[in-house]
């Protein structure tokens, strides 16, 4: 399978566990840190909405919504940087309708949806697609509560903000890649939604 494919795209990644760490490298995988990007909601510009909420839930059962879900997933711009998935549409709709449906958002503002959800005085931000390329901070700014005072991004954000922080990744999955790759970045991230 992997001579099959192997010459076809620019890498091939998975993930591991603790059980089989020492299976993947005898096929020419190699383990990759990730890094996770997290950003001081305070650095955020005041929302542009006076709509509260600016944003609307989408359900997954309503045939409108599931709609505009779909167009989303086939031709929405990702706002991830540096490391992105492409041709990512099934894997797309399963973090829609099976992984994360009571996390979307369509952010009218921007054309946008938003997968997020909000943990005490976090956000986790799982992903962001649009039609067109709009500023990321804006309507992130317009997603936060009062109580946030941070910003999980589960991918590697479009941001210019100077109040980015980095930090190593530890847990039960472990990046491998197939073969060696350059990122073009010393903190590699591959896109939560992007996990299958």
């Amino acid at each position: 399978m992997l001579d099959i494919y192997q010459d076809s795209y620019d890498f091939i990644y998975l993930f591991a566990n603790q059980t089989v760490l020492d299976f993947y490298p005898a096929f020419g995988f190699q383990r990759v840190q990730e890094y996770k990007y997290i950003l001081d909601a305070a650095s955020l510009p005041k929302p542009t909405s006076s709509l509260h909420p600016a944003y609307r839930k989408l359900d997954i059962h309503d045939r409108d919504d599931f709609s505009l879900l779909r167009e989303f997933a086939v031709d929405g711009i990702s706002y991830a940087k540096i490391i992105d998935v492409r041709d990512n549409t099934h894997l797309r709709m399963f973090y829609f309708l099976i992984a994360l449906p009571d996390c979307i958002y369509y952010l009218e503002e921007y054309d946008a949806v938003i997968l997020f959800q909000q943990s005490e005085d976090q956000l986790h931000l799982f992903d962001v697609l649009s039609r067109t390329r709009q500023p990321l901070e804006a309507m992130i700014s317009n997603m936060i509560s009062l109580g946030t005072k941070e910003i999980r991004c589960h991918f590697i954000p479009e941001l210019e903000n100077k109040q980015l922080r980095i930090e190593k990744i530890t847990g039960e999955d472990m990046l491998f890649v197939r073969p060696t790759v350059d990122f073009h970045t010393a903190y590699p991230l591959i896109p939560l939604t992007s996990h299958a």
